[in-house]
């Protein structure tokens, strides 16, 4: 705790400005930067105001239970996994579920059904990990690419490894259809992308490519047909550095990134041969480890979030102070980046490199992120039988940021005398102060308190009795308040003693 200070005689002040930063856990004394947040929006700095909170946007019916969810134009698509109840317990069926959901929570379902021959089948449906959902324009004109621009094309959205299709748009309850038939044979591919209107995706360590504009043709370059139109795949285990299994597939700036989860991979050409080459020796933690947010592709590998822009990937967490990464589990939405690792959902402002801290959703464990029409989107699971998707568009709530220690550049005992606050505060908003000393241990009675003021206010206070070699200010709100800027006032040296 701070140490009672009463000065004899001088009066020699130090006045110091503080403009707000971002959160660097890391952080040096007297810096601009917070050493912790919670709930802060820095995407205006200097200006700090409150994020926006979780509210429940759509609750699971106990008899499905999410895996992953995606967003495809105007829906949210939930992959499920169908359940039946017997008794107090759910239990597994050989069935899955496509939920879409309209922007007002309105659900349409597809369901497939896989046939088990045996107890001791293995059916790609006993893979609990999420899929990978992406659109692809199937040409759909008599069956053969004629008329490239006046041919008709059917939006399609895939689904893997489960090798099954779903119209793009839907209104109503829909069927989904298998990609694959005697006649058609699918790589098992685990995640995939679509680039320069091939299919592309990753096993666990080879690349492949589908044939031009049909994700159904994989028919590779033989001595009587070599075509740039061909398919294409390729293995990558030639370097002993990139050894591992690949974790997420992606494209990006005209190319394909491939990820393991020490390596990344670049593939280049836009057209059969195509060609791989290493980029990185960090890769992605898993497939929802990757986002791409303004131009720039993001990757949560262990020893950081990774900025991608084609050259040599830079560490933008370090502020963070986190030694290692283990969920890596991010989404982007406007110009933020969000990662969630260990329960706590870190800010990242792209617009002007700045991190903050928000709290998880209530409810369930976040499995994965999804924006649509500008808003963010969060699925949680609870347990087997409960779960629920969230959206980042509550008003602020309880929220604070905490300062760097304060030295002013003297080691010795000092006192701050006094604190200025700039701030807008809204109706049924407040605002508190508390003080530090250099155990960390904040004051239980507030140096300043809004005390019910509205709209633009100076907040001032006098503090006395106070000193420490180290201090630190934790400004406390409720609602949308505004912060603009911090004063504080010390004496720099006086005569007298404790």
């Amino acid at each position: 705790m701070v140490k009672a200070f009463i000065p004899k005689t001088g009066k020699k002040y130090l006045v110091k400005d503080y403009f707000f930063g971002g959160l660097d856990a890391l952080c040096a004394p007297d810096e601009r930067a917070f050493s912790d947040v919670c709930g802060a929006d820095m995407s205006q700095l200097p200006e700090v105001s409150g994020e926006k909170s979780w509210e429940e946007f759509y609750a699971f019916p106990p008899t499905e239970y999410p895996l992953s969810f995606c967003s495809v134009g105007n829906r949210l698509l939930a992959f499920c996994r169908k359940l039946i109840q017997s008794g107090n317990y759910y239990y597994q069926t050989d069935s899955l579920n496509i939920v879409a959901l309209t922007p007002e929570a309105e659900a349409f379902v597809g369901e497939h059904i896989y046939y088990r021959e045996s107890a001791d089948t293995f059916l790609i449906s006993d893979y609990n990990f999420p899929r990978s959902m992406v659109q692809f324009c199937v040409y759909n004109d008599g069956g053969e690419l004629s008329d490239a621009v006046g041919g008709k094309y059917d939006k399609k959205i895939l689904i893997f490894p489960d090798k099954l299709s779903m119209d793009f748009d839907v209104d109503s309850d829909f069927s989904l259809t298998k990609l694959e038939n005697d006649e058609v044979k699918i790589p098992d591919l685990k995640y995939v992308t679509v680039h320069a209107a091939r299919l592309f995706g990753v096993d666990d360590n080879r690349i492949y490519a589908s044939a031009y504009n049909d994700c159904c043709n994989w028919d590779l370059d033989v001595a009587s047909d070599i075509s740039a139109d061909n398919a294409w795949a390729s293995n990558t285990g030639a370097d002993s550095r990139a050894g591992g299994d690949f974790s997420a597939i992606t494209a990006y700036g005209g190319k394909v990134v491939a990820f393991k989860k020490d390596f990344t991979h670049q593939v280049y050409n836009n057209k059969n041969p195509f060609r791989v080459y290493d980029v990185a020796r960090s890769g992605a933690i898993c497939e929802r480890s990757v986002c791409e947010v303004r131009g720039s592709l993001y990757y949560v590998s262990s020893e950081g979030v990774m900025k991608f822009t084609g050259a040599e990937p830079i560490n933008v967490s370090r502020e963070l102070g986190i030694e290692r990464f283990e969920e890596g589990i991010c989404g982007g939405c406007a110009d933020s980046l969000y990662v969630m690792e260990k329960g706590i959902i870190y800010v990242y402002n792209t617009a002007n490199s700045s991190w903050s801290k928000i709290e998880a959703p209530e409810k369930g464990k976040v499995v994965c992120f999804a924006e649509m029409n500008g808003i963010l989107f969060a699925l949680c699971n609870v347990s087997d039988s409960e779960s629920y998707i969230y959206s980042l568009t509550g008003n602020p709530d309880s929220w604070y940021v905490e300062s760097s220690a304060r030295t002013m550049g003297v080691l010795s005992d000092k006192r701050i005398s006094r604190v200025s606050l700039l701030c807008d505060i809204p109706e049924g908003g407040s605002v508190k102060v508390y003080l530090s000393g250099i155990d960390g241990e904040y004051s239980d009675k507030p140096v300043i308190d809004s005390k019910g003021k509205t709209g633009y206010a100076a907040l001032r206070s006098l503090i006395r009795r106070t000193s420490s070699p180290l201090q630190k200010l934790k400004i406390c709100c409720t609602g949308d308040v505004h912060l603009f800027g911090l004063q504080t006032y010390v004496y720099k040296e006086a005569d007298g003693g404790e």
